[in-house]
């Protein structure tokens, strides 16, 4: 047996295990077990043992899961690898409460996920950090990282916090956050005073997709270490080849019949001899070539660590490809993002009761001018236009392009005091400056047809009217203190914590945000925990200047959440959690359907049709059931269950519609508590099985239930006989909801391929039975298509977000790892 001593900054003195437990006579003598294994690796795996049963994103501080007084989930590196992750999106999929309306990007913005029923343009409201420091796109609060922009290679453990947390970490902290931590350097030495190490990974597969990732380590025998990691993904996509596409929204569409100019108008457009409509290219632009490097620099207390990535990608499916050339290969359809951060951290230990952290960073996020694409029925090119029948000269594509660069300084300084062998206190303060370019067409940014520069803010032809501007840049300041104070009580079996926070920020004023959590091992094989927070979501300038949905008049919206948690360990490999939330939401942000209150005029473009506006007080509530059990040391599995719905009863009646969209039925609803876009249920379960020290087997199901569409999605409603502007497409029979899916996953790994320590293949199988689906529309699917025979004849029809995203089929992809 061995034991600790308690180590308040939690440097990891991994030489006192070599020292003395590896390699003292005490373990040859006695034939310690340990003693003839790779002393390395034990003790690699001691401390990797150690570390999984602590957290540091609840509580900016280590301590124990079942302590942290917060709902957490932890994902490790050994789970990263034996899945097969290669995203945080594929993560995700398996994690309780996390929704995807599209797996992968679609849009300028990153993929649709939902948690606990909340979701944005963009996901604003999910906290993603890298080792603490923010990642979300500083202009528009945009989720970053969750694709193929990013690498997991050099991952040690995702900590996943559901519930509000910005009672210490401020504003997008609203649904929950999640904090990647990478390894450590030193960590990866624990025998050798210097020495290299790298783990180099090469995939192929569907789509002719290739992917490149490696980590590599260098220690010195002065103790300085140096990491570095990084990713090169690159794919032309399947281009929506063979996806689900039950409405034709993107195939077998046409060019429309006229289309406006800047130069003359409206004016008929090129058709083929005959007089017939020239149709558009089938599928969508998904390919995409992604960079990204990731290094870290330790010397005792002083860490310096920098990013650095660039994403190009084709826009997908996020809009309908018969008012977009979204696939046509001479026209643009991208989005190219770029962004780096770096910062330098110190932690001093003033005595072993008080201790410090300090960081300071700065990071860029920006939209690059190539982001933009060509409509079918406005700017267009057409070669041979005329008018009363007089030839005029031809007309160019003009595209709509995207500029705008974000940059962020600040500090952070938190301190820690353990008053008493029971009580601990923290404090800290954080302050930020913000310099936002504007990327929406009221505050400039966007141009037509003329490429933006990147050095500067002038736009020199402004989207739509071609003239000179210049994009509106704006400055913003935050300061923020909080507090936590955590109180042990009856020994350790209890503890209180309770914290607050206050923001001031130049754009929305102050802001005051609270913490409570109540955490108890009242018996040997049961804790609790009871937790209460608040948070708050400023409106981001997308939301307030976007030209189609834009509203300056928006409130910050507000959150509080009260949840119960439940772990039961009845056998030593056997535990059950349950657990229980209910969030009240104030001046909720959401688009939703133009009231017609005279505030906002709908335009002729369909501006205003629908846009974001503040909600009356939402209350969500969920549950879930999580079971985890290694029933042997080779053969593990897990199981949840969630469900997560309205409190308030906004769907009454059931209606049925038969093929030609036409009412059947009205039933009464006695559930009725779905919320928007949401799949209310949704189970996961995996089996995790090592046979014979070779073959690593994983495979992972995804049961996914309906989700209700929203009343904009005309697509999945009855049709509507009110809409009398062109005869639309629907669901073969409409009822408001799309119906769910499962998917099953596989991954094969191979250990010590050819008995070569550190050579791994890995076949991923997804989507084992290559089951064709589509996620919901993001936010209000309002595109209504025309029905085939009046497609080409509406210049601009109805909306312009897809009422479903398609979603790949069946993809096998072979990797292939080796570490040394």
């Amino acid at each position: 047996a061995f034991s600790i001593i308690s180590n308040p900054t939690k440097v990891e003195i991994r030489e006192n295990f070599y020292d003395n437990l590896l390699s003292l006579n005490i373990g040859k003598e006695n034939e310690f077990p340990i003693s003839s294994e790779d002393k390395q690796e034990k003790s690699k795996e001691i401390f990797s043992l150690l570390a999984r049963d602590e957290v540091i994103t609840a509580s900016r501080k280590a301590q124990k899961i079942t302590e942290a007084p917060s709902k957490i989930f932890v994902i490790n590196s050994d789970t990263i690898k034996d899945r097969g992750y290669r995203t945080l999106t594929e993560a995700l999929q398996d994690v309780p409460f996390f929704d995807f309306n599209s797996f992968y990007d679609s849009g300028e913005y990153p993929t649709d996920f939902l948690l606990r029923g909340i979701s944005d343009v963009g996901q604003t409201q999910v906290l993603i950090m890298e080792d603490g420091i923010i990642q979300n796109d500083i202009g528009n609060g945009w989720s970053r990282h969750v694709q193929f922009d990013y690498t997991l290679i050099d991952v040690e453990r995702i900590e996943i916090i559901l519930g509000p947390g910005s009672a210490l970490y401020g504003s997008n902290a609203y649904a929950g956050l999640i904090n990647i931590i990478t390894k450590k350097a030193s960590n990866e030495f624990t025998e050798k005073k210097s020495g290299f190490k790298t783990d180099t990974r090469i995939s192929y597969g569907y789509a002719d997709t290739k992917m490149g990732e490696t980590f590599s380590s260098y220690k010195f025998e002065n103790g300085l270490t140096f990491q570095i990691a990084g990713r090169y993904y690159s794919t032309p996509g399947d281009r929506g080849k063979n996806r689900h596409d039950p409405g034709n929204y993107f195939n077998n569409n046409y060019e429309p019949d006229y289309v406006t100019t800047t130069e003359y108008g409206k004016i008929a457009n090129d058709k083929y001899p005959g007089n017939i409509s020239k149709p558009l290219v089938n599928g969508y632009n998904n390919s995409a070539k992604n960079a990204f490097i990731r290094g870290k620099a330790t010397y005792e207390n002083f860490t310096f660590g920098f990013n650095y990535w660039e994403l190009r990608e084709g826009l997908s499916n996020y809009v309908p490809s018969y008012e977009y050339f979204s696939n046509t290969p001479d026209k643009p359809f991208y989005k190219d993002h770029r962004g780096h951060y770096s910062y330098i951290s110190y932690n001093f230990n003033f005595n072993n009761k008080i201790s410090s952290v300090t960081k300071l960073y700065t990071r860029e996020t920006a939209i690059l001018p190539d982001t933009g694409f060509v409509y079918t029925y406005r700017y267009q090119g057409v070669d041979f236009p005329s008018s009363n029948g007089v030839p005029l000269s031809p007309v160019i594509d003009k595209a709509k392009q995207y500029n705008g660069k974000s940059n962020l300084s600040g500090i952070q300084q938190q301190l820690n005091f353990k008053l008493t062998n029971s009580n601990e206190l923290l404090t800290g303060f954080q302050l930020d400056r913000s310099t936002i370019q504007s990327i929406s067409d009221s505050g400039g940014g966007v141009s037509l047809g003329r490429r933006q520069s990147t050095d500067s803010n002038i736009v020199l032809s402004r989207w739509n009217d071609e003239t000179t501007t210049n994009a509106q840049v704006y400055y913003t300041t935050l300061a923020a203190f909080y507090l936590q104070d955590e109180q042990k009580l009856f020994g350790d079996k209890y503890s209180l914590t309770v914290g607050v926070r206050r923001d001031q920020d130049s754009n929305f004023g102050k802001v005051w945000t609270t913490r409570a959590g109540f955490v108890g091992n009242p018996f040997d094989k049961i804790n609790f925990k009871l937790l209460y927070g608040t948070a708050f979501k400023a409106p981001t300038l997308f939301q307030l200047y976007d030209e189609f949905r834009g509203n300056r008049f928006l409130k910050p919206q507000r959150i509080q959440t009260s949840e119960a948690e439940v772990s039961f360990t009845p056998l030593k490999k056997l535990k059950i959690n349950t657990g229980y939330f209910f969030s009240m939401l104030t001046n909720l942000i959401a688009e939703a359907p133009n009231p017609n209150d005279g505030r906002f005029i709908v335009g002729s473009a369909g501006q205003y049709a629908s846009y974001f506006q503040n909600f009356k007080p939402t209350h969500i509530y969920g549950y879930s059931l999580q079971v985890d059990y290694s029933l042997l040391n080779e053969l593990s599995l897990y199981a949840n269950y969630t469900f997560t719905g309205d409190r308030d009863s906004k769907t009454p009646f059931i209606i049925q519609a038969d093929t030609n969209g036409m009412i059947t039925s009205i039933e009464e609803n006695k559930d009725g508590h779905e919320i928007d876009n949401i799949a209310a249920k949704k189970f996961n379960i995996g089996v995790n099985y090592l046979l014979k020290n070779k073959l690593n087997i994983n495979l992972r199901m995804n049961w996914v239930g309906k989700r209700k569409a929203p009343s904009s999605n005309y697509y999945y409603q009855p049709y509507d006989y009110g809409f009398t502007t062109y005869p639309y497409v629907t669901e073969g029979k409409p009822d408001g909801y799309l119906s769910g899916y499962t998917l099953l996953n596989l991954v094969l790994t191979w250990k010590r391929l050819f008995d070569i320590a550190g050579l791994e293949p890995q076949l991923l199988v997804l989507n084992i039975f290559d089951r064709k689906y589509v996620g919901m529309g993001r936010q209000s699917g309002n595109a209504v298509r025309p029905i085939d025979s009046h497609q080409p004849y509406i210049q601009n029809p109805s909306g312009f977000v897809s009422p479903y995203h398609p979603q790949p089929g069946r993809q096998i992809f072979l990797q292939i790892s080796y570490r040394y």
